[in-house]
């Protein structure tokens, strides 16, 4: 399974108004520059994570993106001072090496047209 989290941050980037003007959103996390993370270090921006789903394939998370009108998201983000990321994120064991997310040609396309920078990341994953 492929899990998919949208990230938006900027140094400008009002997070508070436009989660409030996007009530539809259930952000995972929020942070707001100046303030200190867990071991912390201090934050240069203001933003948000908010996981878009879970899948086998990374083609079916892109396919939940245009569901939700993601590209008016992403566009509302940017002109607030928001830049966007998503993070693919998997998961790499002993027992399944070798995990990995494959973005088609269109799905790289809509990621790149939308104007989103794609992020995969490996987690540790305990084996069964």
């Amino acid at each position: 399974m492929i899990l998919c989290v949208w990230r938006v941050s900027g140094t400008r980037f009002d997070v508070d108004t436009f989660l409030a003007a996007h009530p539809q959103l259930q952000p995972d996390r929020v942070w707001h520059r100046g303030e200190r993370g867990l071991l912390g270090e201090q934050w240069d921006s203001s933003g948000f994570n908010e996981t878009i789903g879970e899948a086998r394939t990374a083609h079916e998370l892109v396919g939940l993106l245009s569901e939700r009108a993601f590209e008016n998201l992403v566009r509302v983000a940017r002109s607030s001072g928001g830049e966007s990321e998503l993070d693919f994120g998997v998961a790499v064991s002993v027992n399944k090496p070798g995990a990995g997310v494959q973005l088609t040609p269109e799905g790289l396309r809509y990621c790149a047209d939308v104007g989103v920078t794609i992020v995969v990341s490996a987690y540790a994953a305990a084996d069964a």
